[in-house]
């Protein structure tokens, strides 16, 4: 994984590694720049909210828990219940080009 992703729960490990390999098609166990394509909102019930720029989440239905992985501010793990977690926007990101 990342360095941003070293003391990543054992428990994300393994969710971390079948999201690569599954949602997003690669043979491979880490994260790439190019991977961290959307802009992730996350809405908690007492009303607090937060907005990541190069993002993803996973869902772990049975832990009732959310990843939200970014590109910049590693990750956060977030309680399913009563959140909204919703991708905003595709990041459209040319790597060989330069502006």
């Amino acid at each position: 994984m990342l360095r941003p992703y070293e003391d990543l729960p054992a428990r994300w490990k393994d969710k971390l590694r079948e999201y690569i390999h599954e949602v997003l098609g690669k043979q491979r166990d880490t994260l790439g720049a190019t991977d961290f394509r959307h802009t992730v909102s996350v809405r908690l019930p007492d009303g607090s909210y937060a907005l990541f720029k190069y993002a993803f989440y996973i869902i772990d239905q049975s832990r009732q828990e959310v990843g939200v992985f970014t590109e910049h501010c590693g990750y956060h793990l977030f309680p399913l219940v009563d959140a909204t977690f919703e991708l905003l926007e595709s990041e459209q990101r040319d790597i060989g080009e330069c502006s």
